[in-house]
């Protein structure tokens, strides 16, 4: 609940009323957000403060008013944020997101195409504060994002987008823990995305939720000096409440 309310602080902050952008068509943007993970059961991973997004997007083509399925719209953003670790002990640290998508019109505003998110975890090297080992985690998605926009009578919008998961990478750099010979590549084939966001009039700025559920992975085989063992990326979710506006 801190979580919500710094957010929700840190949105009044934003110099809306200024902004001349048009998020409905080209415009660089920044944002503020929660970002939550969890692997139920095992850990999680919160925002200790908004963490905070710059990026350029086109959305004129999956945005036209005219229904055509003509040109293509993109978005581009890079993350940092600072999380606290809940687990054996906490840890504080930053994580580095990177996430692009490319959009082409189907039918009207109906909209598909293709998606890649890359997440580091800057975890370790390190020791939680029950003195367990920290170590980096990169984590890749592959999907196909399918949405739909729909006009508002007042000229707002309202994005409703199911990402279909292709396929996860999660590596988990286990050699920055003494004792351990190879880190761990683990293949994730099973999991979904949802993203919601509502558009003002003037499209200068927009609230959004972004949601992921993966499903466990495969197991693979690491070695150290304690002996050989199998390991594997649990199921999680993440989830992202923001808001975004353009310059």
């Amino acid at each position: 609940m801190k979580k919500i309310k710094a957010l929700l602080a840190s949105i009044f902050l934003l110099p809306i009323a200024t902004l001349a952008g048009d998020l409905n068509s080209s415009t660089a943007f920044y944002d503020i957000h929660y970002y939550g993970y969890e692997e139920p059961g095992v850990m999680t991973v919160k925002s200790k403060i908004p963490a905070l997004t710059i990026g350029y997007r086109d959305e004129t083509a999956i945005r036209s008013s005219n229904g055509s399925t003509t040109g293509m719209s993109f978005n581009i953003e890079g993350t940092i944020g600072h999380t606290e670790y809940n687990g054996s002990g906490t840890h504080s640290h930053n994580f580095y997101k990177f996430m692009g998508e490319l959009y082409a019109p189907v039918l009207g505003n109906v909209y598909a195409g293709l998606g890649y998110r890359r997440l580091l975890d800057d975890f370790g090297p390190g020791r939680t504060s029950t003195n367990a080992a920290t170590y980096d985690r990169l984590s890749q998605y592959f999907y196909l994002p399918i949405g739909a926009v729909l006009k508002v009578a007042d000229g707002a919008s309202t994005k409703l987008q199911f990402n279909y998961f292709i396929k996860g990478r999660q590596i988990s750099y286990l050699t920055q823990v003494s004792g351990y010979y190879n880190d761990a590549d683990n293949t994730q084939d099973s999991g979904y995305g949802v993203d919601l966001s509502y558009t003002a009039p003037k499209g200068n700025w927009e609230a959004y939720i972004r949601y992921w559920n993966i499903g466990s992975s495969d197991l693979v085989l690491v070695r150290s000096s304690g002996g050989s063992s199998y390991v594997y990326e649990p199921k999680n979710n993440t989830i992202e409440i923001g808001i975004r506006a353009s310059f």
